[in-house]
C-alpha cells in the first residue's frame, strides 16, 4: 500500500535564514514577504513564527491575504504590495492595513474611508523607477507626496520602489533605479517620510546601497537563491525549510493559473 506523502516545515531553519539576512541588513528592519500563502509554506504558521521572533511588519500581495491574517488575530503591521482598487479602501482602513499607493485616485478614496471610519491610515507611496508596473513616474512624485501629506486621515509612512532585475549583479538598469530613487527621496525630503525601502532578496545580497531604511526579503528567507547569477558567501548557508519524504517540495517552477487585471500602464519607449 502506498503511504501518504508528508511535508515537514522546520521553523528553526527559517529562523537561521532570517538571522543571515538580518546580518546583511544591519540595523534596518526586515519586512518579510509572505504573499501567496507564504510562498506555499502556510501563511498563518509563518507569520506567527515571524511575530515570535520580534518581526513587526510583513508584506502581502493582496487585501484578501491581509484580511485573513487580521481574522486569525495577527497584530503585525501589514503592507499590501499590489495596487488596491478604490472600492477596497474602506476594508483597508477598517483592518488597519498599510497599502502601497501609486495614484491620486486611491489616495482620495483612502482619505474618504478614513473620515467615514474616524480612523487614520498609513500609506507607502510608490515611485516607478523602472519596473513599469505600479507607481507614478519620478517627476510626478513630489506632487503626490505633497497631496498625501495634505489629505486628512493620511499618514505617509513609506516611500518605496521595486526592482525588475536586481538578480543581475551588474545591471545598469538597477543602478539607474537606485540613483533615481535617491533623487526622488532628496526631492521629497521635507515630508520627513520615516521609511524609504526598495531592496528585495536579490538586492539585499548584491545591491547594498539599495537597503535604505528597511528591506523586504522574499524568496531568500525560504532558503532559495533569487537567481543562479547571485554570488555571495551567505547563499550556501541558507536552508530550505519545507522538506518532504523525498527531499524539498518547493521549487521556483511557475504554475499556470488565473489572475485578474491589476492595472494598465502607458509608458514611453525606452522606459525608464
Amino acid at each position: 500500500m502506498q503511504e501518504a506523502s508528508q511535508a515537514f516545515i522546520h521553523l528553526d531553519r527559517l529562523t537561521r535564514n532570517l538571522r543571515l539576512l538580518q546580518d546583511l541588513a544591519g540595523p534596518r528592519p526586515l519586512w518579510p514577504c509572505v504573499k501567496a500563502n507564504a510562498y506555499g509554506h502556510g501563511l498563518e504558521l509563518i507569520v506567527r513564527h515571524l511575530e515570535s521572533l520580534g518581526i513587526d511588519t510583513v508584506c502581502v500581495a493582496h487585501v484578501s491575504e491581509a484580511v485573513l491574517l487580521r481574522e486569525v488575530g495577527i497584530g503585525a503591521t501589514i503592507l499590501v504590495l499590489s495596487a488596491p482598487p478604490p472600492e477596497a479602501c474602506e476594508t483597508i482602513v477598517a483592518h488597519r492595513l498599510e497599502p502601497v499607493v501609486g495614484s491620486r485616485e486611491v489616495l482620495e478614496a483612502l482619505s474618504q474611508a478614513s473620515a467615514q471610519l474616524a480612523q487614520p491610515v498609513s500609506v507607502h507611496l510608490k515611485v516607478d523607477t523602472g519596473m513599469g508596473r505600479i507607481g507614478l513616474l519620478p517627476q510626478q512624485m513630489p506632487d503626490l507626496v505633497a497631496r498625501a501629506t495634505a489629505l486628512e486621515g493620511i499618514q505617509v509612512r513609506g516611500l518605496m520602489s521595486h526592482f525588475p532585475l536586481a538578480d543581475e549583479p551588474e545591471s545598469a538598469i538597477s543602478q539607474k533605479q537606485i540613483e533615481t530613487f535617491e533623487r526622488v527621496c532628496a526631492e521629497t525630503a521635507e515630508a520627513a517620510i520615516p521609511f524609504r525601502h526598495m531592496a528585495n532578496s536579490a538586492a539585499i545580497f548584491d545591491w547594498p546601497e539599495s537597503r535604505f531604511d528597511a528591506v523586504r526579503p522574499g524568496i531568500a528567507m525560504y532558503g532559495l537563491r533569487p537567481s543562479p547569477a547571485i554570488a555571495t558567501h551567505v547563499l550556501p548557508n541558507l536552508n530550505r525549510f519545507l522538506i518532504g519524504r523525498h527531499g524539498s517540495l518547493f521549487s521556483r517552477r511557475c504554475l499556470l493559473g488565473l489572475g485578474c487585471l491589476m492595472a494598465i500602464r502607458f509608458l514611453r519607449t525606452g522606459h525608464p
